[in-house]
């Protein structure tokens, strides 16, 4: 009763703080520029026009949510708080799969939404929610399918499944490796079992595999199809920069020290070792557990256990693949984030397994540990007031208000921003209906700096500005944005 009470609350907590934050919290740059260049623009635009920004299908509900609604910061980001609550059921129906209904259940649940990368994407107007959401909706159909191992499999629930994949392929296109990786381990498992019939899996799996295509591939063709390959330049030249990168922003919103005595004490400086060494532990186990299934030696291995530690395994072999031959650079935190969950509940997985075994049940322990000093570390780190990606876009809204104020109705004003800051004042621009302004645009030189009514700096920026020419007039406290004029 107790762990269903907390399960509630959980779910009320996050859904609600994720509706908060996206009411309150300004836009941010590649809100504000998903906006301007994928929803603004007509339907044929959208589904003719591709760049890393655009996730397709977000894009597209995007457009409806605007469209039936108005638009604001809460309108833009409504499919990314339905794609977060997806994910929170889909990762609570698999935390329950594996661990029953009890307290270790929702300790990973709690470790799965609460962490800063998680949070952050499950508010702001980006596709990873959606993407995540339909991502491990369809894993759990797959491990109830594995778990069921039923000869005959009604192909309602296998399209179900390769719609819901393929739904997150055209959420966010970098998740065709997790997805791909899914799909191959469901057939390897399937396959394996020895079955006779050779027809009927073979059936099954096309029921699979061709909804979860065909959805793709309708979603994705058309921006694809105008894609150059200057459009897919982000990311790392090492999958160890990936593990870095995500491990970082997994464990880091904002700095967040513990005074003890006379010292002040970084969680994170402790953590990030601790789970670097984890999460390259659980990849060697995993890698331990597919060899053992393949050669018939370990026979206690549950079906959750290797389907789990294949997917992570196969998407890091396919990520090197396309490294390695096509040139296709490694994620950085938020094009990998499908690994936070994926790690955890395959962690997840493999020690329940082991844990059967009556030598082994104190691996738990120092899982238990990490698990719960993790827990109070994302308590500590939640935030209301800007995102960790673009903590310079947090007074971005305070400051179109502030110039709003400042130009009379009507009266042309031109303002100048910092390259970071244009989008946001643009959205800003449309969204309060500020005829007057001129659309805000960069600096291109002093004499475009010359001709500006307000110029708008991110103190992150690389322009080089004189105090004898600019005096500023509003100063964002939390950004650090200003607003000068000519003195």
């Amino acid at each position: 009763m107790g762990a269903r009470l907390a399960t509630l609350v959980l779910v009320f907590s996050f859904t609600l703080l994720n509706i908060y934050r996206a009411a309150t919290q300004s836009i941010t740059m590649d809100e504000a520029y998903t906006y301007l260049s994928f929803v603004k623009p007509t339907l044929a635009e959208i589904l003719t026009h591709y760049d890393a920004n655009h996730h397709v299908l977000h894009s597209l509900l995007c457009k409806a949510s605007t469209g039936l609604f108005g638009v604001s910061e809460l309108t833009l980001r409504l499919p990314s708080i339905a794609g977060g609550i997806l994910y929170f059921f889909s990762v609570l129906w698999i935390c329950r799969l594996l661990l029953g209904d009890g307290w270790a259940s929702v300790l990973c649940l709690s470790i799965l939404i609460l962490n800063p990368l998680v949070l952050d994407f499950s508010s702001v107007a980006r596709g990873y929610s959606l993407g995540m959401g339909f991502l491990f909706l369809g894993v759990w159909g797959l491990l109830l399918q594995l778990r069921e191992d039923k000869v005959q499999i009604r192909w309602r629930r296998l399209a179900f499944i390769g719609i819901s994949l393929g739904l997150s392929i055209g959420s966010v296109l970098t998740f065709v490796f997790p997805v791909a990786a899914s799909l191959c381990m469901f057939a390897i498992l399937t396959f394996g079992r020895g079955s006779r019939l050779y027809k009927q899996r073979l059936a099954d799996l096309a029921a699979l595999v061709v909804p979860a295509v065909t959805i793709a591939f309708v979603i994705n063709f058309g921006p694809l199809s105008r894609a150059t390959r200057d459009r897919f330049v982000i990311g790392f030249g090492s999958i160890f920069e990936t593990l870095r990168n995500t491990l970082f922003h997994f464990l880091r919103h904002h700095y967040s020290a513990i005074g003890v005595w006379r010292w002040q004490i970084d969680p994170v400086e402790w953590l990030y070792p601790v789970c670097r060494v984890a999460v390259l532990l659980v990849l060697a186990v995993s890698a331990v557990f597919l060899l053992a299934h393949s050669t018939k030696r370990i026979r206690f291995l549950r079906s959750e256990a290797i389907f789990l530690s294949g997917v992570l395994i196969v998407t890091v072999t396919i990520l090197v693949a396309a490294h390695r031959y096509f040139g296709i650079l490694y994620p950085v935190a938020r094009t990998a984030i499908y690994f936070v969950p994926l790690v955890v509940l395959t962690t997840t997985a493999i020690l329940e397994n082991l844990c059967d075994k009556p030598k082994l049940q104190l691996a738990w322990l120092p899982l238990s540990v990490l698990s719960g000093l993790l827990l109070v570390h994302f308590i500590m780190q939640v935030n209301m007031t800007y995102y960790n990606h673009w903590r310079f876009d947090a007074g971005t809204r305070d400051i179109a208000r502030f110039l709003a104020a400042q130009t009379p109705a009507g009266r042309r004003t031109k303002i100048i921003a910092s390259g970071t800051l244009v989008p946001c004042l643009n959205f800003y621009r449309e969204t309060n209906k500020l005829r007057g302004w001129e659309p805000v645009e960069g600096p291109n030189g002093s004499s475009r700096l010359a001709s500006a009514d307000y110029v708008v700096i991110d103190p992150g920026d690389s322009i080089r500005i004189s105090s004898k020419d600019l005096a500023p007039i509003f100063i964002e406290r939390l950004s650090g944005a200003f607003v000068a004029v000519h003195r």
